[in-house]
């Protein structure tokens, strides 16, 4: 008897661990990379918002990768997936070729992570032996999966011009297009499937502009796409408090072995900030700087007619005959969402940290402001994302000194969430440093502060947009310098000069009407006087801020 009841709890022990996910059968939306890294830096905020915020199936494919055991580029993918799926690290599970969390299923696809900043064909001569043979090698492996799992959404991390020119990227972009081809043409039999029926995606975007999308290479479009679209949402604090593009940063400090040190989501709402980058080969800025994740082309769809375009200008910039949204057809509902309270503060989306004496504040794009006792700041501060394996957990923030003279590379702050303090360092904190970072070896920070409170809001420095319950919106427009109301139709109905700032709170006036505004993000209201009140009162709520 004794040994049944052993035997038993042997066949028990399982249940105690990870419950094992079972492989979709569909999923809703495939999104293709081609490194660790690029599903994120690249593909925006697409696998925490639709996995989360929409609570759909996303397969995603990134096409480099070898032995899920031993490749250290694919193990952190596994980590970053998780953070993605705001599942809790390691409890993925395996299921044959394919690693699952949560709503997201990953598979990398074997190929070699080669050739640098060269033409697509020697990544495909790389790949098959010959350029025919790895071009057609690759969008096999895309057209594989869009057969077995026939999403109704395919996206593309990359342009055909690779971003910044690497030659995988171009060759993913190639086989994302060519691989969509292949799976509705049902001539084309692909190796590896039990059921090879051909499908047809609904819609198929490729990141980036038209510019980018625009190449000469037969097989491809050479017009750019059939139109531009504009994603919205990645800004939106939909994920207890986080936006999605704040919560893809997270999972990109997973991928804590990468060399360069500016993993983040590239963004239209963020221009160039100099002295951003500690690296010396200094125009890698421009992932940051210049391939927005926002921006995306129409590459094809299964109806014939053309999404909805309309004119906006977004932070200066006019979008003419943009589509814009999100990718999925039905409208998104973030009622219950945008009510859900804050999760705690992590390295990428902490807001405010207060100490005796003083706080720092996060003004947006990556400018810090410490205060201590006044209005005025008394430092500015560029942050940085660093490398190493201690930083993946996003416990830490580090703060380089900004002055007008440039940036004071030796003096360092270092917020620590996880033991609430703020230290300071003076060592050389660049990237010379790097294979002692991926030793977990941390630059000499002394304790200067204890932290009282921490804040993931969205602070009065930072904010530059909010909307109302009733529909309002109220947006700084950088060109003129003034915030604008518009209304339900987009249509801007008053005009408004800032007045002041301070950690909380914006302030407006409307002189020609002797109205004021305090845009309130502690409590999320927009409050109102004018010259009949002898204070504010509580006007519209806010129900989004950035």
């Amino acid at each position: 008897m004794r040994i049944f009841w052993i035997a038993a709890l042997i066949s028990l022990l399982p249940l105690c661990g990870a419950r094992a996910q079972t492989l979709p059968a569909t999923v809703d939306i495939m999104l293709i990379s081609t490194h660790g890294d690029d599903e994120g830096i690249y593909g925006g905020g697409v696998l925490p918002y639709y996995s989360r915020v929409r609570g759909l199936k996303v397969l995603q494919l990134s096409m480099t990768g070898g032995d899920p055991a031993s490749d250290i580029r694919v193990i952190q993918l596994h980590r970053a997936v998780e953070s993605y799926a705001g599942v809790k690290e390691n409890s993925g599970t395996t299921s044959g070729d394919y690693y699952l969390a949560g709503n997201i299923t990953f598979r990398d696809g074997g190929l070699n992570d080669c050739c640098g900043g060269d033409a697509a064909s020697t990544s495909w001569t790389n790949w098959g032996g010959n350029e025919a043979a790895g071009r057609s090698k690759a969008s096999a492996i895309v057209a594989r999966e869009i057969r077995r799992f026939k999403p109704k959404v395919v996206l593309s991390a990359h342009a055909f011009t690779g971003e910044y020119g690497h030659s995988n990227h171009k060759a993913v972009a190639v086989a994302a297009y060519e691989g969509v081809m292949r799976a509705k043409d049902g001539t084309d039999k692909i190796d590896g499937l039990s059921n090879d029926a051909a499908h047809t995606v609904d819609f198929f975007f490729m990141r980036g502009s038209r510019a980018e999308n625009t190449i000469a290479l037969d097989g491809v479009p050479s017009n750019g796409g059939l139109q531009p679209f504009f994603h919205d949402y990645w800004e939106r604090r939909l994920l207890n408090g986080s936006s999605p593009r704040q919560a893809t940063n997270l999972g990109l400090k997973k991928h804590w072995t990468e060399f360069y040190l500016e993993q983040q989501v590239a963004t239209v709402y963020c221009g160039k900030v100099d002295g951003t980058n500690p690296n010396s080969n200094s125009n890698w800025e421009y992932i940051r700087d210049g391939h927005p994740s926002e921006q995306w082309m129409l590459m094809f769809q299964k109806a014939t007619t053309p999404l909805p375009k309309s004119t906006f200008t977004i932070d200066g910039e006019v979008y003419q005959d943009w589509a814009r949204g999100d990718f999925w057809t039905t409208p998104p509902d973030f009622t219950s969402l945008q009510s859900a309270a804050p999760s705690p503060a992590n390295g990428t989306d902490v807001s405010v940290v207060e100490y005796a004496g003083g706080s720092l504040e996060n003004a947006g794009c990556r400018q810090w402001l410490e205060f201590s006792g006044s209005n005025t700041p008394v430092r500015t501060y560029i942050e940085e994302y660093p490398l190493g394996k201690q930083y993946a957990s996003g416990q830490y923030v580090v703060l380089k000194e900004k002055t007008d003279t440039g940036v004071k590379n030796n003096s360092r702050l270092l917020i620590d969430l996880a033991s609430r303090t703020v230290k300071s360092s003076s060592d050389v904190f660049d990237a010379s440093k790097v294979d002692s970072w991926k030793n977990d070896a941390l630059p000499t920070f002394t304790l200067r502060n204890t932290i009282n409170t921490v804040d993931k809001r969205v602070n009065g420095r930072a904010v530059r947009e909010v909307t109302s319950r009733e529909g309002q919106t109220f947006r700084l427009n950088p060109a003129s310098k003034r915030w604008e109301e518009t209304n339900v139709a987009g249509n801007v109905v008053y005009s408004f000069r800032e007045t002041n700032r301070d950690m909380w709170s914006v302030y407006l006036t409307d002189d020609s009407r002797n109205v004021h505004l305090q845009i309130d993000m502690h409590r999320f209201w927009i409050r109102y006087r004018d010259g009949s009140l002898s204070s504010f009162r509580d006007q519209y709520q806010i129900v989004m801020g950035r």
